[in-house]
């Protein structure tokens, strides 16, 4: 499994330590070490004492998708799992999800779904509560595979990549994480895997989402224009379907937009935006949403 991490060492240590409780015998930990300046090095220096299956690896300074490549490029095992140093994973996380792998040695990927929390503990609800994806409506617990995948995954953002357990060969073929995206680049290499093979979801919970600021994930124009780049390659599809997929896609991108549009105290832009998600995916609550822009860019002053 790969962790990567920069500056991240007040949260390291609990994420080593979901791991650790996992009931796997046989597993590598790769942490890669992206050039942090927290103290770090010595930590984890200390930490290779303790656990003699942590593998460090220097990653350079060259962002977190470069380092996850690099781990896998390191790996020998069959399966590689996936999980940020400020996340953590639930200790009935990997058993399952390793067993059904093992059933199914032709799924390229498996996820599951996610709880958020906030440095104060507080949680805020899980991916699928909130997005609510087709995918959701699986038995709770239990694995199954998605029907046209990359589609689901184009119209539906939500895969928790510290969720993820994928084939050591699905990865290489698809050439890992894209380095030349500065933020979601993990949804790009899922829709890459899923065109080229199949995807199972379980809606178990088994993960820990930190949403906290300075993360990358938390830098939102950077995100919503990687997000972009990576729609507008589905944008001339012809299939009803896929274009369907797209509609979906760019919908959920002007949301991010009209939310980050709002956070900024700009509601009549919010409200454009979130004019501009209805008209690609109507919807009851996105109609609400913009609504409340309306008001509040008439009230509020």
């Amino acid at each position: 499994m790969i962790i990567p991490t920069y500056n991240c060492g007040k949260y390291l240590g609990r994420a080593l330590n979901s791991v650790r409780v996992q009931e796997v015998a046989d597993i590598e930990i790769f942490v890669v070490d992206d050039g942090s300046t927290d103290g770090t090095d010595r930590w984890l220096e200390e930490a290779l004492v303790r656990d003699g299956r942590i593998v460090v690896l220097q990653g350079g300074h060259k962002g977190p998708n470069a380092a996850r490549n690099l781990a896998i490029s390191q790996a020998r095992g069959g399966l590689i799992a996936f999980l940020d140093a400020d996340d953590f994973w639930w200790p009935e996380k990997m058993l399952p999800q390793l067993a059904f792998h093992e059933r199914n040695p032709d799924v390229s990927f498996s996820f599951t779904d996610y709880l958020h929390f906030d440095v104060s503990g507080r949680t805020h609800g899980t991916c699928f509560e909130y997005w609510s994806p087709p995918f959701s409506k699986s038995r709770c617990g239990e694995f199954s595979v998605i029907q046209d995948a990359e589609r689901a995954i184009l119209a539906s953002n939500t895969v928790g990549t510290s969720t993820v357990v994928a084939t050591r060969a699905a990865l290489q073929n698809a050439n890992g994480f894209a380095t030349d995206l500065q933020s979601a680049a993990d949804w790009k290499l899922w829709l890459k895997l899923a065109n080229k093979g199949r995807v199972a979801v379980s809606c178990a919970v088994t993960m820990n989402y930190l949403m906290r600021s300075g993360s990358i994930s938390e830098n939102h124009s950077v995100r919503i224009a990687a997000m972009k780049e990576i729609v507008a390659a589905y944008e001339k599809c012809s299939d009803p379907e896929t274009r369907r997929a797209w509609r979906q896609a760019r919908a959920r991108i002007k949301v991010a937009e009209a939310e980050h549009l709002r956070l900024s105290g700009n509601h009549w832009s919010a409200a454009k935006a979130h004019l501009g998600a209805f008209l690609s995916n109507p919807g009851k609550r996105i109609a609400r949403a913009g609504m409340s822009d309306i008001a509040n860019s008439l009230f509020v002053r």
